[in-house]
C-alpha cells in the first residue's frame, strides 16, 4: 500500500495478519497474509494509525449455513468467500497490502448488519 492509497469502508485488502505466538494463534484463527474487509468508520479510514477489518475465508467446511455473523461475498473475489464478521480485528495501518476489491452498496448494507450483529446491537442476537 503507498501513502497516497485512499481507504474507505467496505474496501477489501490483503491484509498480513501475523503468525502464532505463545502457543496460540493470534487474532482468533486468522494468521498470514489474507483478504480483509475494511470496517472502520470514514474518520478513522482517513487518519487513524489502527483500522477494524474482518477476515475472509474461501474455507466453507467452516462456514455454517445460517450463521447470523457470515456475509458470502459472491463473485467479488476469485475464490468463493465469506466475510467472518465474528472475527473482528483491529490491525494497525501498515499491516494493509494491495487494496484488491471493494463491496457493493448491497453488500456494505449487509456488512453493516453483521457487524451490529457480532457487537450485540441487534436484540434478536445480543
Amino acid at each position: 500500500m503507498t501513502e497516497t492509497t485512499y481507504i474507505r469502508k467496505g474496501d477489501i485488502f490483503y491484509v498480513e495478519l501475523g503468525t502464532e505466538r505463545n502457543g496460540s494463534v493470534q487474532n482468533g484463527g486468522a494468521t498470514g497474509v489474507r483478504p480483509c474487509v475494511i470496517m472502520a468508520n470514514k474518520v478513522a479510514c482517513e487518519v487513524s494509525p489502527v483500522l477494524l477489518v474482518v477476515p475472509i475465508t474461501s474455507s466453507f467446511g467452516k462456514h455454517r449455513k445460517g450463521m447470523p455473523t457470515h456475509l458470502e461475498l459472491g463473485n467479488i473475489l476469485p475464490k468463493k468467500s465469506v466475510a467472518l464478521f465474528e472475527q473482528v480485528l483491529t490491525v494497525n495501518r501498515y499491516q494493509l497490502r494491495d487494496k484488491i476489491a471493494n463491496l457493493s452498496e448491497d453488500l456494505l448494507e449487509e456488512a453493516n448488519k453483521k457487524i451490529m450483529i457480532s457487537f450485540g446491537l441487534v436484540p434478536k442476537y445480543a
